[in-house]
């Protein structure tokens, strides 16, 4: 089984859905974000753990056995956390998604992959678009339409168009 070791607030610096968001509220970035890798993670059946620096702003409502949600607490930061971690699952079926250099160079020594930020974001992205709705946490409205909805949904405006053109003939 893969493991994945996410440098969360690296992760989110790098990706402009998270970092936009960020700028408007801090909690409902970490959210998104934390959704986002609970889906991946129970449509591929891996294990991810998400690193934070300083204390949880929130107590996320629904738990996995896939996806832990680690916050360095005060007196730690979460480049520590992330090292220890890939030091328990050192091996090349652990990966570490960050653009940290200092940690990129430590998770190497115990035979880790690592991944930047982007990269990891275009697999988890194509992966959960399709069954993005399949999760909300504590009734959130989903960020956006699957596809499925937008198929329909053009339908739906291809059909009110033809029946307006026919009334108008």
């Amino acid at each position: 089984m893969i493991h994945y070791i996410i440098d969360g607030h690296n992760f989110i610096h790098h990706i402009p859905r998270y970092s936009t968001l960020l700028d408007h509220d801090y909690v409902s970035c970490l959210k998104s974000l934390y959704r986002d890798l609970l889906n991946y993670s129970d449509i591929r059946q891996v294990k991810i753990v998400l690193v934070f620096d300083g204390n949880a702003p929130w107590d996320p409502l629904e738990h996995s056995n896939n996806l832990i949600l680690k916050f360095s607490g005060p007196d730690r930061n979460a480049d520590q956390d992330i090292i220890v971690q890939a030091e328990k699952w050192k091996g090349r079926h652990t990966v570490v998604v960050t653009g940290d250099r200092h940690i990129i160079r430590s998770v190497i020594t115990f035979g880790c992959q690592t991944l930047p930020p982007k990269k990891f974001f275009r697999i988890i992205d194509e992966k959960i678009q399709p069954r993005k709705l399949k999760r909300t946490l504590s009734n959130e409205k989903p960020e956006r339409l699957s596809r499925t909805e937008i198929d329909w949904w053009k339908k739906e405006m291809k059909k009110a168009r033809n029946i307006k053109t026919e009334k108008d003939e």
